[in-house]
């Protein structure tokens, strides 16, 4: 439900009980929220994105909607940055209107660029009807200061100084690009903050409307910008010189209803190139009437041979893929997120050494924070998190994969005087690669409001135990191109089989490869893994032994089932489809083996490892999923304590590769990470 609150002469639509995500998307439908490409920020509305890349990070400077607003209500410039284009860190602002002594005005803080250069980031403000200002700072986070006292451009006859865009050019030469609805153009001088020669009127580019981004790529020039109002969509011209001529080229993204306005920013980021927009997204959540609150998205795009852009889809439909993994290894501040609907942040204190530095507040029952492909490797021990509460606090539920998935752990925050404190609990079935969910419960006397997260951590298990045999080798084996399936594997005898001295298990059922098509292993996210390995390709999957020989129809193939003994600890499946002569890449496999216990056997835990994501279930039951872009060291995950019943355990484990080779390794290890041998493998 939803409460009113009328101020003054607005409305602020405030969450009771339940977030109005959880409205917008029950329970049962929450796994359609990720597969939207939603907007990257959801605790402010941003708009006009301005991303710069320095070394590892994405520097996004965005513009401000206030919550209240109507129409336009900008006062302030803000700073959110990643590493891996999917999780988020606020920066909270870095610059305002009141940065501007020569303004004293409290709205116009209109689309801002920022461009880094000898040490310096410098920032391109415009203010709605007086020009554009220019601030420098030492630091992306600031503080930014106004370095000539008045506008770097002024035009009083008419309204076009907004939208500026910066580019440096090869030979060290800057330009400024701006303007709506005309474009204009200086040369910037070597300190960035001054200009020569005349202000230059572009001739008008076909769709042009504002919002022009500026950049090179390959020896040519790109002007995208925001394409005729409205709806607008993003536009882009080329050219082989930076002043122009201008040649239009069509849309990066068509005009479309379903957003108003639109901000190009176009950057290249570890391989990929991206497009950044705005839209409405967040702001439909909760409402369907227009007010100028609005939201940045972002989506991979891609160029043609001859360096035009491919068209994309609207923003919802577009990919945004995480380019590597997030160490949860290490203070990370709660404003870090891919998804947080509900909540809100704030300076944790402004006047200290680090302003940028945020507090997660306005925290109800229900709402969560989604830190996405989280790499926990071997596994965690505890979770600690600084937080605050005045009045009777509340819980983080530690999840997986979803807010009602496994649950790993319940840290409790009772009334800590609105001290910052630090409370530790142990968690448990968390390891590899898992879409991590800090969901949060508030109590029977409080539901709102129910404390401040400052930051978070997890505390890795430590090694495994040293064992006493030798790790296992598979030099004494000789690469035989081509693969031949007898240089790894023999076919499973009569009777059962034994674990190796190691504990490794070598007897298994493999299906011959399900072609699943994928561009990289870096895809293979804890929620990727969910939609493809969790599916039933045919019947009686996960918990029914198939035997030799057996055949399964998957997408018209008919797929047979090998019944094989490994000759080495580690289960060559590239091997096996090549020998086989079917496909190596971008392919699921199966495997499946009985345990058969002589007594039932607890305490145990299942440890594996792939090359490159896996699942496994024991009986049907998930058990342990390794995800990401992953290459086998041995067994480098472990399962939760589990319980082998006595008699038959179906073990059945899911591969999936991209590019790469694939292989897996499975042993059961007790308490102290010692193997567990005490069983046979019968799966024929």
């Amino acid at each position: 439900m939803t409460e009113i609150i009328h101020i003054s002469d607005y409305m602020i639509m405030k969450k009771i009980l339940l977030p109005l995500a959880l409205m917008a998307f029950p329970t049962a439908a929450i796994a359609s929220v990720p597969a939207f490409n939603m907007p990257l920020v959801q605790t402010k509305f941003t708009a006009d994105p301005a991303p710069v890349v320095v070394n590892d990070t994405v520097y996004l400077y965005t513009t401000h909607d206030e919550d209240n607003a109507e129409g336009f209500l900008m006062k302030d410039w803000l700073l959110y940055t990643s590493t891996d284009m999917v999780n988020w860190q606020d920066r909270g602002a870095v610059a305002s209107l009141k940065d501007f002594k020569w303004y004293d005005g409290d709205n116009g803080a209109w689309a801002e660029q920022v461009v880094y250069r000898n040490g310096k980031w410098y920032m391109y403000c415009p203010i709605h009807g007086h020009g554009i200002g220019v601030l420098v700072a030492d630091s992306p986070y600031g503080p930014f200061k106004d370095p000539i006292g008045k506008p770097l451009v002024w035009q009083k006859e008419h309204w076009d100084d907004i939208d500026p865009t910066v580019w440096i050019d090869d030979d060290g030469q800057a330009y400024m690009y701006w303007g709506n609805p005309n474009l204009y153009c200086v040369k910037l001088n070597e300190d960035m903050v001054s200009w020569s020669g005349d202000i230059i009127k572009l001739p008008k580019i076909k769709d042009y409307q504002e919002g022009p981004w500026f950049y090179k790529r390959n020896g040519k020039y790109y002007m995208a910008f925001a394409s005729t109002c409205c709806p607008e969509g993003i536009g882009y011209a080329m050219s082989d010189g930076p002043l122009g001529p201008w040649e239009y080229k069509g849309h990066v993204m068509d005009h479309t209803p379903r957003t108003r306005g639109n901000h190009p920013g176009i950057i290249q980021y570890k391989g990929k190139d991206y497009c950044f927009g705005l839209n409405y997204d967040v702001f439909r959540l909760s409402d369907s009437r227009h007010a100028e609150r609005r939201s940045i998205s972002a989506a991979e795009m891609t160029y043609n041979p001859d360096g035009t852009i491919r068209e994309l889809p609207y923003f919802l439909e577009c990919n945004l893929d995480q380019v590597e993994p997030f160490n949860p290894y290490r203070t990370v501040e709660a404003e870090t997120m891919a998804w947080g609907y509900g909540l809100k942040t704030v300076p944790k204190n402004q006047w200290g050494p680090e302003p940028w530095n945020q507090l997660v507040t306005d925290i109800d029952d229900g709402e969560y924070i989604l830190v996405k492909g989280v790499d926990f490797g071997r596994g965690a021990k505890s979770f600690t998190a600084s937080a605050s509460s005045h009045l009777y606090g509340g819980v983080v539920e530690i999840r997986v994969g979803s807010p009602d998935g496994p649950l790993a752990g319940t840290l409790t925050i009772g009334c800590t005087k609105d001290e910052l404190t630090d409370i530790t609990v142990p968690v448990s079935g968390l390891s590899g690669v898992r879409d991590l969910y800090l969901v949060f419960r508030g109590n029977d006397r409080q539901k709102r409001n129910l404390f401040n997260l400052d930051s978070w951590s997890f505390t890795p298990l430590p090694e495994p135990v040293a064992m006493s045999f030798p790790a296992p080798r598979q030099t004494e084996y000789k690469i035989q191109t081509p693969t031949r399936l007898s240089d790894y594997f023999t076919e499973a005898g009569p009777g059962c089989a034994s674990p190796s001295a190691e504990g490794f298990i070598g007897r298994w059922m493999l299906l011959e490869p399900i072609v699943k098509p994928n561009r990289s292993n870096v895809v293979f996210t804890d929620s990727y893994l969910d939609r493809n390995l969790d599916t039933l390709y045919f019947r009686d999957q996960f918990v029914s032994l198939p035997r030799r020989g057996d055949k399964v129809k998957v997408d018209g193939r008919k797929l047979a089932w090998h019944a094989l003994d490994s000759k080495l600890y580690n289960v060559k499946l590239y091997r096996f489809a090549a020998a086989l002569k079917k496909p190596v890449y971008g392919v699921i496999f199966q495997a499946a083996t009985v345990i058969d216990c002589p007594e039932e056997i607890s305490g145990v835990r299942l440890s594996a490892g792939s090359n490159s994501a896996s699942k496994w279930w024991i009986n049907g039951k998930e058990v342990l999923s390794l995800s990401g872009d992953r290459r086998m060291v041995a067994d480098d995950a472990m399962s939760a304590p589990l319980t082998l019943a006595k008699g038959r355990n179906i073990l059945w484990g899911s591969v999936i590769n991209g590019p790469g080779m694939s292989d897996f390794c499975v042993r059961f290890v007790d308490a102290d990470g010692k193997p567990v041998t005490g069983f046979k493998i019968c799966n024929l």
